[in-house]
């Protein structure tokens, strides 16, 4: 997305994990949330969003393992939900 000229925010336990192309670039946002994205307040959580077009979650994502994978989509999905709805 950064090579395309898309800005990205991204919601990172820590940086030491983005991919070397990532690390500085100039569209690249990005926050530490070491305890992870479920441990924002709401209000954290919904700054982090403001101008957001679209949220792309990988959440728990283990290599091999699509059973975890869809697990936490589920659960960041419904979060969201609520957070919204509320």
């Amino acid at each position: 997305m950064l090579q395309k000229g898309t800005s990205v925010t991204a919601i990172v336990r820590s940086e030491d994990r983005l991919p070397v192309g990532a690390k500085g670039h100039k569209l690249l946002t990005t926050v530490v949330a070491p305890n992870g994205l479920l441990a924002l307040s709401d209000a954290e959580f919904v700054e982090h969003l403001r101008g957001c077009d679209a949220v792309i979650s990988a959440v728990g994502f283990v290599p091999g393992s699509p059973f975890s994978m869809q697990k936490e989509v589920n659960g960041t999905t419904n979060h969201l939900h609520q957070r919204h709805s509320s």
